[in-house]
């Protein structure tokens, strides 16, 4: 086997009992056994209990060691005897137990794809972790084109219902699709907890795409140049986590924007597929979602896009930058924003099934907040700073409309604007003008929400605050 070895001394066939498997045995069997191992004098009974003891503890997880030619023995033992590439699909799906670690070192791994097929065990993932051995984290590439992009590998590809599994100091690019989770057949179980910890993607047509997971947990992983979608949720995901996630379209590059294809988004929750629930999005980032050459007259491109069949989200200290659409496109039902930021967007927030908006910015976007809701949207604390048609609008569907209190508004063209009879409603707020401007610490139109220069000093009692980095 590889990587994995037996206690010195110790017999490997005692090892590998089950507790099944010694129920099983005789009475009699088991004390032959024992004073096989271990010839001291021990009653019958008492070795049987101690055979059932030793094979009730789980076994000490193993490491395994790949770098991209391997190295000595080639038995991914040690860096020194490091299995090769080509040993990675054996050794997840066949030689790894629930608890082992598969480490790769630095390199670049060509043409790489990996099918997993068999995960870990409740409490004991099996894990998949790059190492910086001097020369950066692995980079999993694949060769993947932007000039054709429904063309090329998957990067991991995680078979249906596929649980237990951690991926963690990763780089992976130039694949089709990074990371797919296939959808489980009808009454099957769903894949369940998968995390990813310092994950990058880049130059991919999709960074996620995953369908039917439960338990899904991402933290400081980040797709970068995609030409259609950095993290989608297909359908049939529940209890989804992501902190401290990164979308990035195009990295500001207006050369790749033009390759993008019809509808770039950062984060999306689909309705594809089964209802999904309970999102959670921390301290994520959606950035640069465009493709400006599409010929439509309504031109697409957001940052956050959750569709009406996924409920139960809450977005906090979020931001979306320079979408050409919605930097957050929420369909979902009574949507929770708490200090989002939204700067330079088409249209800030658009809300489209009611919720709350709470210390949140909204700038120098076309439409700070669009509301297209039947259902009330709360507004509470929040700023508004040049926006360059209207802070607040009404539209088509919106009866209940919008209720805003403690809010500023500052150099926007209009403070609302109304296409629908939904009601905009403002109290005890503050609408700036040339006799009372509202000032602001540090105005500036590029302001990322990563400091407190849109706090204002003129009204320190409304708008929005800057909560403080999450670090």
């Amino acid at each position: 086997m590889f990587g994995k070895q037996t206690l010195a001394g110790d017999p490997p066939q005692l090892w590998h009992f089950s507790v099944h498997s010694i129920l099983a045995i005789s009475e009699k069997a088991l004390e032959k056994c024992f004073r096989q191992a271990f010839p001291i004098r021990l009653g019958s009974r008492l070795a049987s209990l101690f055979l059932i003891l030793l094979a009730s503890q789980p076994l000490a997880a193993a490491d395994y060691f790949v770098t991209p030619n391997g190295a000595g023995k080639k038995n991914a033992s040690s860096w020194e005897h490091a299995a090769p590439q080509s040993m990675i699909e054996e050794l997840v799906n066949g030689t790894m137990a629930g608890g082992d670690a598969l480490r790769l070192g630095s390199g670049v791994y060509p043409r790489f794809s990996l099918s997993i097929h068999q995960g870990g065990e409740p409490g004991r993932p099996k894990t998949i972790m790059g190492v910086d051995r001097g020369e950066g984290l692995p980079l999993l590439r694949g060769e993947w084109d932007l000039d054709r992009p429904d063309k090329g590998s998957i990067g991991l590809r995680l078979k249906a219902g596929v649980s237990n599994l951690r991926f963690v100091d990763l780089q992976l690019s130039h694949h089709k699709v990074a990371v797919s989770l296939r959808p489980v057949e009808k009454g099957a179980e769903p894949a369940s907890s998968l995390t990813f910890s310092r994950v990058l993607v880049s130059h991919v047509r999709h960074g996620y795409y995953l369908e039917d997971g439960i338990d899904l947990d991402f933290r400081d992983c980040e797709t970068r140049r995609y030409s259609k979608h950095g993290f989608r949720f297909e359908g049939g995901c529940h209890r989804v986590k992501l902190i401290r996630c990164v979308a990035d379209c195009s990295e500001g590059d207006e050369e790749w924007e033009k390759k993008t294809e019809l509808f770039p988004f950062g984060f999306n929750a689909t309705n594809g597929g089964a209802p999904q629930s309970n999102f959670t999005f921390e301290d994520c980032v959606a950035r640069n979602n465009r493709m400006p050459l599409q010929k439509t007259s309504y031109k697409n491109g957001d940052g956050f896009v959750i569709e009406g069949g996924v409920a139960e989200v809450t977005l906090s200290r979020c931001l979306a930058w320079r979408n050409q659409d919605g930097g957050f496109d929420l369909k979902s039902p009574g949507v929770s924003l708490i200090d989002c930021i939204a700067m330079r967007n088409s249209r800030g927030f658009r809300v489209w099934n009611g919720g709350s908006l709470t210390n949140c910015f909204s700038g120098a976007n076309g439409l700070g907040l669009w509301v297209n809701s039947t259902e009330l949207v709360e507004v509470e604390g929040s700023t508004f700073y040049k926006n360059r048609v209207a802070a607040l609008q009404t539209d088509d569907r919106s009866v209940a409309g919008i209720e805003a209190s403690n809010c500023l508004f500052a150099e926007n063209q209009k403070v609302s604007r109304k296409t629908s009879r939904g009601p905009v409603r403002i109290e005890a707020s503050a609408i700036g003008d040339d006799e009372e401007p509202i000032l602001f610490q540090e105005p500036n139109e590029d302001w990322l929400g990563d400091s407190s220069g849109m706090d204002s000093m003129s009204h320190p009692a409304l708008g929005y605050r800057y909560p403080g980095s999450s670090e």
